[in-house]
């Protein structure tokens, strides 16, 4: 499932092209679907809590979290999700926070992506951004950085650089980040290269060209 902030016809277009090349595309939605993906993932979630089978992994991206605000935590929420003491029914941000906690275990993950430090922290805060135990660093300032990962390494990056960061390992390394798949390689990927050998004379296409200005955002992932 993708959640696309951006759904009006530059955004379809970015996304549509590459999930038109994949055999089983993902499911596009915008910010006014959020509560209803949210539900579809914690009535799933619920599932395999109760059976002893958890089946498929099932992903969840997010582009520019900002955007949407039925996920936004709370002044009063302290990442306590599922149902509140008074038994109404959990809000959007509460069931996200329990699908960050609880998912992954049981094959429910999330791929986020944010523009900002500031609005990591007025989204998600401290609590909930430790749920996400890899994370990639564009170049930001030394206090940003330092609050994603506990250094300022990502404010020495230079340019088409970035920072993948291990919170469980405490470990970082540096990357050159690429564009989305060219059209060269969607081609190839459709005619199914990747799931057969490739003949000696089809070597497979480069992925895309790398990233020609650095950005300044950051993205953090759970495996």
């Amino acid at each position: 499932m993708l959640l696309a902030g951006d759904l009006e016809p530059r955004g379809s277009a970015r996304f549509g092209d590459l999930i038109a090349a994949l055999p089983s595309p993902p499911e596009l939605r915008g910010p006014a679907d959020a509560a209803t993906v949210l539900n579809e993932f914690a009535a799933e979630l619920q599932r395999r809590q109760e059976q002893p089978t958890t089946g498929a992994d099932w992903f969840l991206l997010i582009d520019d979290l900002a955007r949407f605000r039925d996920l936004r935590r709370g002044d009063d929420d302290y990442g306590f999700g599922g149902i509140d003491r008074a038994g109404a029914t959990a809000t959007p941000a509460q069931l996200f926070s329990t699908l960050l906690r609880e998912g992954p275990p049981l094959g429910l993950h999330v791929i986020a992506w944010c523009d900002s430090y500031n609005n990591v922290e007025r989204w998600l805060g401290r609590q909930q951004l430790r749920e996400f135990g890899v994370r990639v660093l564009f170049p930001m300032s030394a206090g940003d950085s330092s609050n994603l990962m506990d250094s300022p390494a990502a404010s020495r990056l230079g340019a088409n650089r970035a920072l993948v960061y291990s919170e469980e390992r405490g470990v970082f390394e540096k990357f050159r980040p690429y564009g989305p798949p060219g059209e060269a390689w969607r081609a190839w990927f459709r005619r199914g290269a990747p799931t057969a050998s490739l003949p000696p004379d089809e070597p497979a296409p480069p992925v895309s060209t790398p990233v020609e200005d650095s950005l300044d955002i950051s993205e953090f992932r759970i495996s």
